[in-house]
């Protein structure tokens, strides 16, 4: 928040960039800032996550955790990073969408994954990337990829969507300017912005850090209606949480 008061706080000049992700999404549903002041300029990345559980899970497939969740809800944890967060909000929707509740408990990323292995919590939320090495160890199980597709990578494991539940948040990445600038310097950005993401050297990144599957570039017409459609689903589900009224 300091940095984004900061910008915010400044003339606007035409080059400085804010990056944002969900996060500005919930602070504005939270009351913390109004997205109303940045112009979204870029979504660079799309981000994919995934139900995990260590290897000597009980839950075999994401229809055991369902099932169980549905017998005793709010029984079974799953770690998240963070409170009232993107993770937080994700399993949220993932409750409201399926009736299968699961209670989080908020770690630091490295807490979380230790405390799965450990057995302490009873599923793991996170990206595929941070998670790769643990799922190709074995010491991991993915269950279920919130996303449109099934990632080639894994393509045993099924979408929430294909099992009917329209649950397909992921973690993004993008640039804003102030909201006061002006459409054509946001123009003028996003082709910099866009050269600079066609390259071979970010292309070797976006795939070191397993971020090729999904992320589609957006302007800033595109993604300004992408932050719509968030802000809808963020409301909506930190509303049922009891986050905000």
């Amino acid at each position: 928040m300091p940095a984004a008061t900061s910008f915010l706080q400044r003339p606007a000049d035409s080059h400085s960039l804010m990056a944002i992700g969900p996060e500005q999404v919930i602070n504005h549903v939270l009351g913390r800032m109004d997205i109303g002041d940045i112009m979204p300029v870029a979504r660079v990345q799309y981000d994919q996550g995934l139900f995990l559980v260590r290897r000597d899970s009980a839950f075999e497939t994401i229809d055991d955790l369902i099932e169980a969740a549905r017998e005793r809800p709010g029984d079974l944890t799953t770690a998240v990073t963070g409170s009232a967060g993107f993770d937080d909000t994700l399993v949220g929707q993932w409750n409201i969408k399926t009736g299968a509740e699961l209670a989080t408990v908020p770690f630091s990323a490295t807490e979380a994954i230790s405390n799965t292995l450990g057995g302490h919590v009873d599923v793991l939320f996170e990206e595929y990337g941070p998670a790769r090495g643990l799922i190709e160890s074995g010491e991991l199980r993915p269950l279920v990829l919130f996303a449109e597709e099934r990632l080639p990578i894994l393509p045993d494991v099924p979408t929430a969507v294909e099992l009917g539940y329209d649950v397909t948040l992921g973690r993004w990445r993008g640039f804003a300017l102030q909201a006061d600038d002006s459409e054509e310097h946001a123009e003028q950005l996003f082709a910099i912005i866009e050269e600079a993401a066609q390259s071979d050297y970010y292309r070797r990144v976006e795939e070191e850090n397993a971020l090729q599957f999904r992320s589609e570039l957006l302007g800033p017409d595109e993604f300004q209606e992408f932050m719509v459609r968030e802000l809808e689903i963020y409301t909506t589900v930190l509303r049922e949480q009891g986050f905000i009224n």
